[in-house]
C-alpha cells in the first residue's frame, strides 16, 4: 500500500529557457509473511524442497525529493559548441522503519554541442538500495537502509 505526490512548475523564464522544478513525497507500507503446511515443511511434497514458515514483518518508508533544471545556454545564444546546456540538481531523503535513513544527492549536465541530434549527458550521484523485507527480518542484515550498490 502506498501513496505519492509530486508538484511541478516553471516559475521563472531565464535567458536560455524556463527554470523547472519538481517537489514530491511518497509513503509505502509493506508486509510479508509465509505460511506452509506440514508436508512442505518436512519436504514430502514431490517436486518441492522443504520450506520453513516465515513469521513475517512489516516496514514503512517515506521519502521526500526535490529536483531543479537550470538552462544555461540555448540555440538562441548562437554560440558555437553550445547549442544547448542544462544543469540539473536533485536530492532525495528516505526514511525506512526498520532500517534507518538515506540522503541521496545528484548533479547532472545535458549538453547538445551542435544540434538536437547529438546529446551528451553526465551525472554525479550516490545510489543505494534498501534490503528486501525478508532479509531484514531474518537477522542476516544489520544496516538495511543505506546499503550501497
Amino acid at each position: 500500500m502506498g501513496v505519492d505526490g509530486i508538484v511541478r512548475g516553471t516559475p521563472y523564464e531565464l535567458p536560455a529557457g524556463k527554470l523547472a522544478f519538481a517537489v514530491g513525497g511518497a509513503y509505502n507500507y509493506e508486509a510479508l509473511s509465509l505460511a506452509v503446511d506440514g508436508l512442505t515443511q518436512q519436504g514430502l511434497v514431490p517436486g518441492l524442497n522443504a520450506a520453513s514458515a516465515f513469521p513475517g514483518g512489516v516496514r514503512d518508508r517515506y521519502a521526500l525529493f526535490v529536483e531543479v533544471k537550470i538552462p544555461v545556454f540555448s540555440e538562441e545564444h548562437n554560440i558555437a559548441g553550445l547549442h544547448s546546456l542544462e544543469i540539473t540538481a536533485a536530492g532525495r531523503y528516505e526514511h525506512i522503519n526498520p532500517g534507518g535513513e538515506a540522503r541521496v544527492p545528484k548533479v547532472g549536465v545535458r549538453w547538445q554541442p551542435l544540434n538536437e541530434q547529438f546529446t551528451l549527458r553526465a551525472a554525479i550521484l550516490r545510489i543505494y538500495r534498501s534490503i528486501n523485507l525478508q532479509l531484514v527480518r531474518s537477522g542476516f542484515c544489520e544496516q538495511p537502509a543505506n546499503h550501497p550498490v
